[in-house]
């Protein structure tokens, strides 16, 4: 999947460079996330993201805007973790998860006028965390990969960028068993700036 994204975004980029009609910049904001599932505690947490935002123009009145950044997601596990994985007996598990992806949106962007955007796609996330383990014995707690869908909207001010989204997480990343299933959400207030 990460292959044929970046394959993907490699062709888009190559065909329309001497075609005027691609933009580079740079975005960076804030997530409120958490995981939805047994153990965790369903409350927002802070995050944060960085990275990098291409566009493409295909159609007057849509856009393309592939993206790369790192983003932060954080979630405290709940008091009742031990009484869902009774299988994991240990007392000294991670209470705080702090769990870091490479985040590869692909957004098409419906040009309402200038200034605003309707934005619709999809995103995937590599976990980079060397330690994704909540367990004392090293076991991985989450997959490697999390697969979203997004929308939000994007104002466009003379090149400075504000844009509000939502992801949701399509696919379980809890990875000790499948007898519970994790899912993220987040949302996300982004700062960019095109060149």
């Amino acid at each position: 999947m990460l292959k044929t994204i970046t394959t993907l975004l490699i062709l888009i980029v190559s065909v329309n460079l001497n075609a005027q009609v691609f933009a580079f910049g740079v975005k960076a904001g804030a997530n409120l996330n958490k995981i939805n599932g047994k153990a965790f505690n369903q409350k927002f947490e802070y995050g944060y993201h960085v990275g990098l935002i291409t566009q493409v123009k295909l159609l007057k009145k849509l856009t393309l805007q592939p993206e790369v950044h790192l983003s932060q997601i954080n979630n405290t596990v709940d008091s009742n973790f031990n009484a869902v994985y009774n299988s994991i007996n240990n007392p000294n598990y991670r209470k705080n998860i702090d769990l870091k992806y490479l985040a590869i949106p692909l957004v098409a962007n419906y040009n309402l006028g200038k200034a605003v955007a309707l934005q619709a796609g999809v995103q995937y996330g590599v976990l980079l965390n060397s330690n994704k383990s909540l367990q004392q014995n090293g076991e991985a707690a989450f997959k490697s990969g999390d697969f979203a869908a997004l929308a939000g909207v994007q104002i466009k001010v003379w090149k400075v960028l504000l844009s509000g989204r939502y992801i949701i997480g399509l696919q379980n990343i809890n990875d000790i068993n499948d007898s519970n299933s994790w899912r993220s959400q987040t949302a996300q207030f982004s700062v960019g700036f095109m060149f």
